[in-house]
């Protein structure tokens, strides 16, 4: 079983705002892509569940920003 799923994004320009500050919705997308992902690999994605007529829906979600990322960095 796929425990840990690691993924590297290049942040873009437009995931900032005008205080060079990354945005809530910027992390929240890349959350959704890595999430996605790695329940696909685990045979419970979207696909997978839609077949046996179920879905997961994340209602809330908190996280920390620990460093403050710069705009092209990875």
């Amino acid at each position: 079983m796929l425990i840990e799923y690691f993924e590297k994004f290049n942040l873009r320009i437009n995931d900032f705002d005008c205080h060079d500050r990354i945005l809530m919705s910027s992390i929240l997308d890349i959350f959704q892509d890595v999430a996605g992902k790695h329940a696909t690999k685990l045979g419970v994605g979207f696909h997978d569940l839609l077949k046996k007529n179920r879905i997961w829906v994340v209602v809330r979600t908190k996280f920390d920003i620990y460093k403050q990322p710069k705009q092209e960095e990875t």
